[in-house]
């Protein structure tokens, strides 16, 4: 019986691999199967998106990801790195200054 948490792990090794086409079998699989994508999900999305240097499948999961969840320093973390990946410092600065911003409400 397939479960979130598996699905996960074979994101992950998709992420690992670069393999998109794996990944959006993994997703579609999901839906028919009705597992709801949760924040891990999203990330393992995000990590591939980021090794395959594609800035719009970034921001695409980071948008869903944001939707369901309050941004954290940690989901910060995986954007950036995935942003720096890319070669786009711009956008990876704006998001490490917004990580950045996080933190220091959660420290006060």
């Amino acid at each position: 019986h397939a479960t979130v948490s598996l699905c996960n792990i074979f994101l992950n090794g998709c992420s690992h691999s670069g393999s998109v086409a794996h990944a959006e079998r993994c997703l579609q699989f999901m839906k028919k199967k009705h597992i709801k994508e949760d924040q891990i999900t999203y990330l393992e999305l995000i990590k591939l998106a980021g090794k395959r240097k594609d800035v719009a499948a970034i921001q695409k999961g980071w948008a869903n990801l944001i939707r369901f969840y309050k941004p954290s320093v940690a989901l910060y973390h995986t954007l950036v790195v995935a942003l720096s990946r890319t070669g786009t410092a711009e956008e990876s600065l704006m998001a490490f200054q917004e990580m950045l911003s996080i933190l220091q409400m959660e420290i006060s």
